[in-house]
């Protein structure tokens, strides 16, 4: 492995960190009675911003979603793939002492982390970006007037597919070089 593997790997992992962290998983203009407001929702938190001020508060499932808290789950867990991927790709990098059988060890595990990162983070962007699609992603407390872009779902989705991307690139140059 090399910096070709290292770097869209490590891309990978901040997009999906950022996505996960971020509060545009959903992100609505609102209108109550002389009130115009806008709500970015995250997995984790929600900040509702009026015209005065903006507050943020931990995300308590308010909003009725299908999935929250195995969505946090799954996301969680497809970082935690990608930051053990990056590390592997760190190791093999710098570890010069041991045997083509270690390297190879290392090679199929970072394969194998980039997959779990890649498939667990498109689950979680696709299953969002469907509830949003057919309108699910309602507070009952809200008038929803305008649903906008969903920065963190595409973050987060983006991150995945490039682990993908790179889990397909690092497979063939693994078959290719090394046909056992």
């Amino acid at each position: 492995m090399s910096l070709k593997e290292l770097i869209p790997a490590s891309v990978s992992c901040l997009l999906m960190v950022a996505g996960l962290a971020s509060p545009g998983w959903f992100y609505y203009k609102i209108h109550i009675i002389n009130l115009n407001a806008t709500l970015h929702v995250g997995l984790w938190y929600t900040v509702e911003c009026s015209e005065n001020s903006c507050d943020a508060k931990y995300n308590k499932l308010e909003l009725k979603l299908e999935h929250t808290e195995s969505d946090r789950m799954i996301g969680t867990l497809a970082v935690m793939f990608c930051i053990i991927a990056v590390g592997l790709a760190i190791i093999h990098l710098f570890c010069t002492t041991s045997g083509p059988t270690a390297k190879r060890v290392l090679k199929i595990a970072f394969i194998w982390a980039c997959v779990l990162a890649g498939v667990l983070g498109l689950t979680v962007s696709s299953r969002i970006a469907d509830e949003i699609r057919e309108g699910t992603a309602q507070n009952s407390q809200y008038v929803i007037a305008t649903t906008y872009f969903p920065y963190s779902l595409v973050l987060h989705g983006v991150g995945a597919s490039v682990a993908l991307a790179t889990t397909a690139f690092h497979t063939r140059l693994l078959i290719s070089v090394d046909p056992s």
